[in-house]
């Protein structure tokens, strides 16, 4: 069922209009902005990639770094592994024959395996989100180890400039009127749906939504939860930090579904590619010192974190690659020459889905390993229940996307899976904010498990 707010949020469905993108034609229709790029950033960097978790560990779901029981919780600081294995097709940006490989031997744009190439001079994906990094700073706003003041909620300022309330942010920016109508692509398009004209998606008609929460899970599984978390905050009712951990939940979860999608709207619009690198990592390039997003969550997870990280944007560059070589040079302004190889677009967006994937999971298992170590720990009781709250809302959409995915790189590997961890972690996930510390150190191994670095 659709959560509605008990409080608007100050009217915030009518506060930011936009543009949205149809799909592709082989695809069906929807949308989001299409002005979404930013400023070219270019830095050094390389790293190596490595060898999977073996499949013994694979079947078990064991500990891949050091075979922790996952039957008992396991060593939940030592869940993660650095290993990665691109598939023998993907475009490998940080090897020095990048350039010579079939099928992306056609690529001109990408000449830098550190800097995303933009279609468009209209920054608005990577600066909104390079705008909300002031909210998941060190120490600030999304930090679990301390409580937001009411006015971290939504701020007095007479000068927007200087507001960074969260409210102030996600209304300014234009991302919480797109919660309003984001649909999560790994789900295949519901039948019969009615197209809103205004922004040319399914999902901003309630109708839609609520007969589809999986695949509208923007305004059916995080619109509710942001606008409930900001007004309770706002008011000063319950923990401060329970309410920043459930906002910050619902961003970074919609960070990870609006980078797939844009990279489907690309198709018909070439600048939406640039909206999927900027919703991932903002303004910044691979390398930057200062990061945004889910790229700052995680670089923050050290080298495992980093390997994803680098993953993800070797993803973002297929995608680049792929849009360069289909109409992508004699687009006008990103926005006009539709895309016509599916089979192309598809093997980049399976590359960027994968990594997209496997870095969303890395950062449950972060706050799956936050929340074990806090057992027990009376002092940080307050810090435990923020990480639970986190969970309680990623949780239930991670378990039902291992469930019911049906597009994307995970559905293709479902059937192969290890069907006993499959059925095991999403059980473990679908206790949300009951969670108990053993579930949670199960829970890590077996995302680890079906998982790896890509």
């Amino acid at each position: 069922m659709l959560k509605r707010s008990s409080l608007s949020l100050l009217g915030i469905s009518l506060l930011v209009a936009a543009c949205e993108t149809p799909r592709p034609v082989n695809d069906v229709p929807s949308a989001d902005a299409v002005s979404d790029t930013g400023v070219d950033s270019s830095v050094q960097s390389d790293a190596s990639d490595v060898t999977q978790p073996t499949d013994a560990a694979m079947e078990s779901g064991a500990d891949v770094t050091d075979a922790a029981s996952p039957s008992d919780g396991g060593d939940v600081a030592d869940v993660v592994s650095s290993a990665c294995m691109p598939a023998a097709t993907d475009f490998l940006p940080r090897t020095a024959m990048a350039s010579w490989m079939t099928p992306w031997n056609g690529c001109m744009a990408v000449t830098n395996a550190n800097a995303y190439p933009y279609f468009s001079g209209s920054a608005s994906a990577p600066v909104r989100v390079a705008r909300l990094g002031a909210l998941d700073a060190p120490g600030g706003f999304f930090d679990p180890t301390r409580d937001p003041a009411p006015t971290e909620f939504v701020a007095a300022a007479a000068d927007a400039g200087a507001n960074t309330s969260a409210e102030f942010l996600f209304r300014d920016t234009g991302v919480a009127t797109r919660y309003q109508r984001r649909a999560d692509e790994h789900y295949a398009v519901p039948t019969g749906l009615v197209l809103n004209s205004t922004y040319q998606d399914f999902c901003g008609m309630a109708a839609n939504a609520m007969a589809n929460p999986d695949y509208c899970a923007g305004p059916t599984a995080l619109n509710g939860v942001l606008n409930d978390s900001l007004a309770a905050g706002m008011a000063g009712m319950g923990s401060a930090r329970v309410h920043a951990a459930r906002i910050q939940a619902t961003y970074q979860w919609w960070l990870f579904i609006s980078s797939h999608k844009e990279s489907l709207t690309c198709a018909p619009v070439s600048a939406d590619c640039d909206s999927a690198a900027g919703y991932y990592t903002g303004t910044a390039g691979r390398n930057d010192a200062t990061q945004y997003g889910l790229a700052r969550a995680l670089i923050a997870l050290g080298d495992a974190g980093r390997a994803a990280h680098d993953r993800i944007w070797d993803g973002l560059l297929a995608v680049r690659c792929w849009r360069d070589m289909d109409g992508g040079r004699t687009s006008d302004g990103g926005t006009t020459v539709p895309a016509t190889n599916e089979a192309l677009r598809e093997q980049a967006r399976m590359q960027l889905d994968a990594a997209l994937t496997r870095g969303i999971v890395m950062i449950v298992q972060a706050r799956l390993r936050a929340f074990a170590s806090t057992d027990g720990d009376v002092a940080r009781a307050a810090e435990r229940a923020a990480h639970a709250a986190w969970i309680g809302v990623v949780g239930p959409l991670l378990a039902n996307g291992i469930e019911r995915w049906s597009r994307g790189s995970w559905a293709a590997r479902r059937a192969s899976a290890p069907a006993g961890v499959v059925s095991r972690v999403v059980t473990e996930l679908r206790a949300g904010a009951s969670i108990t510390t053993t579930q949670a150190g199960r829970a890590s191994a077996d995302l680890e498990a079906l998982f790896p670095c890509p």
